[in-house]
């Protein structure tokens, strides 16, 4: 599929969604299922561990920044353990914002290999 047609703003935002659309949309199939899959196992990991209420912008507000890379999952936590509250202490919560996060900058490294793929480097002359 000829890349140079297709919009890089669309594919950001679809990488931005969910890892591995933006490549799914450019016709890179084998990496958006590996990109998929595992940033998507590290973000429900962490949402596991940490028993689910770990994306909030009003208690983890600095982990948030983070999360929002991913921002089709953050977006939905977010609104769906809005409600939720701490009933017992769980040790593995601190994990599991860290492992959250990480997705979440993960897919920033996504975000920049669709800009490669866009807009690849010219190889270097020999001499």
């Amino acid at each position: 599929m000829d890349t140079k047609r297709r919009n890089g703003w669309v594919a950001l935002l679809l990488t931005w969604i969910a890892p591995g659309l933006g490549h799914l949309y450019l016709g890179q199939r084998g990496k958006a299922i590996l990109f998929f899959s595992v940033i998507t196992f590290i973000y429900v990991f962490g949402m596991a561990l940490s028993g689910f209420l770990n994306v909030s912008l009003e208690r983890h507000a600095i982990y948030f920044a983070a999360q929002i890379f991913y921002g089709g999952a953050t977006l939905i936590a977010e609104v769906a353990t809005r409600h939720l509250r701490w009933v017992t202490f769980n040790g593995l919560h601190d994990v599991g914002l860290l492992y959250t996060s990480v997705a979440g900058l993960l897919n920033i490294i996504v975000m920049v290999d669709i800009y490669e793929i866009l807009h690849p480097r010219e190889a270097p002359a020999h001499e």
